[in-house]
């Protein structure tokens, strides 16, 4: 299981790929989304890995990473951290429309679980959207 690397290419073929090491301070543990913005910049949202916790409360988080770089390097920060609660399932999307009045928002969502997850009973779960969070970071 792959839980500190990316990969990447400028390659047009998609034969030759580059990886790349993750590894924010929140740590790194799956779920991984990608998005490129029309500016070329690279977002990723992920589960964060407390390195001191154990599972499944080592997802405490949920980390957004941004590369300007075409994904050599990324630069973390992390929403979601509720003590006691699983932060799980990050999805996001930009507003790339240059009419909107959003123009440039990025919008976070992921799943918030409370401990002990033991079924999948809905009422365990809420789900979290930040309206705009991350705006042309």
């Amino acid at each position: 299981v792959n839980t500190s690397w990316v990969f990447r290419t400028n390659d047009p073929f998609m034969n030759l790929w580059t990886p790349v090491v993750v590894n924010p301070p929140q740590g790194f543990y799956g779920d991984p989304v990608f998005k490129i913005s029309n500016q070329g910049v690279v977002y990723l949202a992920h589960l964060a890995k407390n390195k001191s916790g154990v599972w499944p409360k080592f997802f405490d988080r949920i980390v957004f990473e941004r590369s300007e770089d075409s994904g050599k390097t990324f630069g973390a920060t992390d929403v979601g951290f509720h003590e006691g609660k699983m932060q799980d399932k990050p999805w996001f999307s930009m507003d790339e429309w240059q009419g909107s009045k959003g123009f440039g928002n990025v919008y976070l969502s992921w799943t918030s679980r409370v401990f002990p997850v033991t079924s999948y009973n809905s009422n365990q779960y809420l789900v979290y959207i930040l309206f705009p969070y991350l705006r042309h970071l």
